[in-house]
C-alpha cells in the first residue's frame, strides 16, 4: 500500500505542476456555477409565490436541465485531458523502464496511478457539493439523500471514464492519441447498446455493456445494484486489462497466451455483469423522499397479493404506427417500463409476439402489386431490419387471442398462472404508456377475478 500511495502521490503532483489539471478543473467550476446560477434564477421565476423548497431537489439537480444531467452531458469531455499523461508520458520519456526494474509489481502501479484519479474525482464530487452545502444551510426540507446518490452517480461515472482512459495511454506514447482513443472508447460505450439488439444473445451482453443511461437513474433518485455493480466490473475489467498489457511487455508470452489473458477478463467481467442484471438478484433503494421511484403502497400490496408466475406478452403488428415501440432493438428499453414491478416480483415473464394483419396503409397495396398480405408483411419487415419469419398471421394467433378485438393495435396480455388475464394498452394522449394507476388497476382486476 505505501507503494501505491507515492505513485499516487508522484502522479499527483506531476498532474497539478502542469497547467492541464488546474485549466480542466477551472472551467468544471466556472461550468457548474453558471448552471447553477442560471437554474436559481429560473427557480425564483417559477417559485416566486411557492416555497422555494417546494421542488428545489428535483429541479434544480435531477430535472431535464438541472445541474447533474447537465454536467454528466459534458464530463466525458474533461477526463481524456486528465487521463492522457498517466501511461504515455512513461512511454516517452522512456520512465517506464525504471518502473520495471524498480521492486514494483505491474499492479501497484496501475492502481497508484488509479488512485491518483480517485482523488482528482473526488475534487470533482466536491466542486459539485458546494452548492449543496449552500443549500442545506439556506434552504430548509432539502431533499439530501437525492442529491447524495447524484453526486455517487458523478463519482462513479468519473472513475470509470478515468479506468478506461487509463487503459488508452499503457496502449501507445502518443497523448493526443491516447486521448482520441479514449474519446473513441466513450462513445463506443455510449452507442453498444443499439447493437445486435435483433439477437437475444448478443442482446443481453451489448445491452449490459451500455453505458448510456446508467448513472441518469442514480442521478433520478433510484440506486439499483445492477448500474452500481456495472461501474465496478468496467472499472474493475480496465484496470485489469492495464496491468495485463504491463506484465505482457514485462515478459515474452506467445500471441495465443496474450489473447487468452484479454478474453479471460473481458469474459469474467461479462459473467458477472449478466447474473447482476438478473431480476432475482437485483436490489434497489429509492432516495428520493417521496419515494417517487417505487412503488405505491397500494401498488406494492397488490403486487404481494399476486403470487405464482405472470407473463407479460405484447402483441405488435408489423404494419401498426407502434412497432417501433417494441421492436427488438427497442425491447430492453420497453421492459424497463416495468423494472419497478419486476422489483417486487422478480419472476414475471416479458415476451414479444409480433404478427401481420391486413395493412391500414391503402398505398402498401400500389407499393407492392400483385402480392399477397403475408408477403407484404415481410416486405415491410424487411424494410424495417426485421426478420420476417418471426412473423405470425393474426389468423395463427386467433385460437390463443382475438387481436380483432383489439382493432390489430398493439396491446399486452397480462397472464397469471392460474389463467386470469388483464390487457394494457397504449394511450393517444400525452402519458402514450399507461402508468402506474392503469397498470396497478389492471393487476388488481386479476385478484378479483382469481377470487
Amino acid at each position: 500500500m505505501r507503494k501505491i500511495f507515492k505513485i499516487a502521490l508522484t502522479e499527483l503532483c506531476t498532474l497539478f505542476y502542469s497547467p492541464i489539471a488546474w485549466l480542466v478543473l477551472i472551467i468544471f467550476t466556472v461550468q457548474a456555477c453558471m448552471t447553477y446560477f442560471r437554474l436559481v434564477d429560473i427557480m425564483l421565476m417559477q417559485q416566486f409565490n411557492k416555497p422555494l423548497w417546494y421542488s428545489i431537489a428535483k429541479e434544480m439537480y435531477t430535472g431535464s436541465m438541472g445541474l447533474f444531467p447537465n454536467m454528466l452531458v459534458h464530463l466525458y469531455l474533461y477526463i481524456p485531458l486528465l487521463t492522457m499523461n498517466l501511461m504515455s508520458r512513461e512511454y516517452s520519456s522512456g520512465s517506464i523502464k525504471l518502473l520495471y526494474s524498480s521492486p514494483v509489481s505491474s499492479v501497484q502501479i496501475i492502481v497508484g496511478k488509479f488512485v491518483s484519479m480517485v482523488v482528482f474525482a473526488l475534487i470533482f464530487v466536491v466542486i459539485l457539493a458546494l452548492p449543496t452545502i449552500v443549500m442545506f444551510i439556506s434552504v430548509p426540507h432539502v431533499d439530501v439523500t437525492l442529491i447524495l446518490a447524484g453526486l455517487l452517480s458523478m463519482f462513479l461515472l468519473i472513475l470509470t471514464y478515468c479506468s478506461i482512459g487509463l487503459f488508452m495511454t499503457t496502449l501507445t506514447s502518443y497523448q493526443v492519441v491516447a486521448a482520441v482513443a479514449t474519446l473513441s472508447t466513450l462513445a463506443f460505450f455510449n452507442y453498444v447498446g443499439g447493437i445486435g439488439q435483433e439477437s437475444i444473445f448478443f442482446r443481453e451482453i451489448t445491452y449490459w455493456l451500455s453505458i448510456k443511461g446508467r448513472a441518469s437513474e442514480m442521478v433520478g433518485g433510484l440506486i439499483c445494484s445492477d448500474d452500481v455493480i456495472y461501474f465496478l466490473a468496467v472499472i474493475s475489467l480496465f484496470l485489469w486489462l492495464s496491468v495485463i498489457k504491463l506484465n505482457n511487455e514485462k515478459t515474452r508470452r506467445s500471441f495465443l497466451s496474450k489473447t487468452m489473458r484479454y478474453t479471460l477478463a473481458v469474459c469474467t467481467i461479462i459473467v458477472i455483469g449478466f447474473a447482476s442484471s438478473r431480476p432475482a438478484l437485483m436490489f434497489f433503494y429509492d432516495a428520493t423522499r417521496s419515494k417517487q421511484r417505487t412503488l405505491s403502497e397500494e401498488s406494492q400490496k397488490v403486487m404481494r397479493q399476486l403470487s405464482g408466475p405472470m407473463t407479460i406478452t405484447t402483441y405488435v403488428d408489423i404494419f401498426d404506427k407502434e412497432f417501433d415501440v417494441a421492436s427488438p432493438k427497442e425491447q430492453k428499453e420497453d421492459m424497463t417500463r416495468f423494472k419497478m414491478y419486476i422489483r417486487f416480483k422478480p419472476e414475471i415473464k416479458m415476451k414479444y409476439v409480433y404478427y401481420y394483419s391486413t395493412p391500414k396503409d391503402s398505398t402498401l397495396y400500389h407499393q407492392y402489386p400483385n402480392k399477397s398480405i403475408r408477403e407484404i408483411a415481410y416486405e415491410v419487415a424487411k424494410k424495417k431490419n426485421f426478420n420476417p419469419k418471426q412473423l405470425k398471421s393474426a389468423e395463427e394467433l386467433k385460437e390463443k387471442i382475438d387481436l380483432a378485438k383489439e382493432n390489430y393495435r398493439f396491446v399486452r396480455v397480462v397472464e397469471r398462472g392460474s389463467g386470469e388475464q388483464a390487457r394494457l394498452r397504449l394511450f393517444d394522449d400525452m402519458e402514450y404508456h399507461p402508468s402506474e394507476t392503469e397498470i396497478s388497476a389492471a393487476l388488481k382486476k386479476m385478484l378479483v377475478e382469481g377470487h
